[in-house]
């Protein structure tokens, strides 16, 4: 998989930053940097810094399988709830959708 570069995603950031709604509340943006097998803690923290900066919702995929959720803990030594929450999604991130927990 081809990653943004940095210019790239400064780019879209940006164009959530300045993001002028010209239908009156019929459209709005959200911050979607996919999920913990498709992004960095580092782009991950951006993403949901500017999301809360803007008001917009920042959405994530989180523990589709069990794959993800064993790559994560293997990977990352938590699950992907915790590693999101470790990197600036918290309670207030729509995430979709979710099907593997563990108890811990």
């Amino acid at each position: 998989m081809q990653h943004l570069g940095e210019a790239e995603i400064k780019r879209q950031l940006d164009f959530l930053a300045n993001w002028k709604d010209p239908t009156n509340g019929r459209i709005s943006l959200a911050v979607a940097p996919h999920a913990v097998y498709t992004v960095s803690g580092e782009l991950l923290q951006r993403c949901a810094e500017a999301a809360k900066a803007n008001g917009q919702t920042l959405t994530l995929h989180v523990s589709e399988t069990e794959k993800e959720v064993q790559d994560c803990t293997e990977a990352h030594g938590m699950s992907p709830v915790r590693w999101n929450n470790g990197n600036g999604a918290s309670s207030s991130t729509a995430v979709t959708p979710c099907w593997y927990f563990s108890g811990g």
